[in-house]
């Protein structure tokens, strides 16, 4: 038992000697086992079907070429593993509550902990059958916490003054093959303005092409000789 405690670099925090013969912790297995109040781990740890019940579990680590934890699947199917799962088991769900969250968490020039950026998943519709979810993505921002996306099961919305950077062509309604900056397949609705070449135009101009740029000019008219008309009437 005294070298059970010393494997692994286990505290010496002893609160309970239980009896479990099939509890392998450490690498050790033994018929009796220390059940620690604060138990501390150095070196590698490797363990199967571990629960922690309540708590805390923290990893403190500084290299830079290893990860601090490491998830490995042997599963040579298509199946998806290894999986990690994020559970709220909630008494009372309800519309709108969020659920797992994922934050990356660094120091401002003065030393102070922020929370720079997070991933949450939030409930939409807790109707069963009908549920409905989304992911919440918030970055810091000018000195606070933004949330600046939202992807529903029909949306990706960008909310909070986030704006839309395409490196390539985008394609809409449908288009999967973009062979321009913008493609639409559809109709297009424009609560504003069109600026050609940089610019917004002037009243009365029409938009023109020389073949490579469009820009606004001066709108054409038809002088009708017959009718003593000019097209489109002044």
């Amino acid at each position: 038992l005294a070298n059970y405690q010393t494997e692994a670099g286990l505290a010496s925090n002893v609160a309970t000697l239980t009896s479990n013969n099939s509890d392998n912790l450490g690498g050790v297995a033994a018929a009796s086992y220390a059940q620690l109040a604060s138990p501390t781990f150095t070196g590698t740890l490797s363990a199967t079907n571990v629960t922690l019940n309540s708590g805390q579990l923290t990893i403190n680590y500084t290299s830079t070429t290893n990860p601090a934890l490491s998830i490995v699947s042997t599963e040579d199917g298509s199946a998806a593993s290894p999986e990690i799962e994020l559970y709220k088991n909630s008494a009372t769900p309800a519309d709108g509550d969020y659920l797992g969250q994922i934050k990356f968490v660094g120091e401002s020039d003065t030393g102070v902990k922020r929370n720079f950026a997070k991933i949450t998943g939030k409930v939409s519709d807790v109707t069963n059958n009908s549920e409905d979810g989304l992911i919440e993505t918030a970055i810091h921002k000018a000195g606070s916490l933004t949330i600046v996306s939202r992807q529903t099961h029909s949306d990706l919305k960008l909310i909070n003054g986030t704006g839309l950077e395409v490196d390539g062509n985008a394609g809409f309604g449908g288009n999967t093959t973009p062979s321009h900056a913008i493609r639409a397949d559809g109709d297009i609705s424009l609560n504003g303005g069109i600026h050609a070449n940089g610019s917004l135009g002037t009243d009365g101009q029409i938009l023109k092409s020389n073949g490579s740029v469009s820009y606004w000019g001066a709108e054409l008219k038809v002088y009708d000789v017959s009718n003593n008309q000019v097209f489109p009437p002044v």
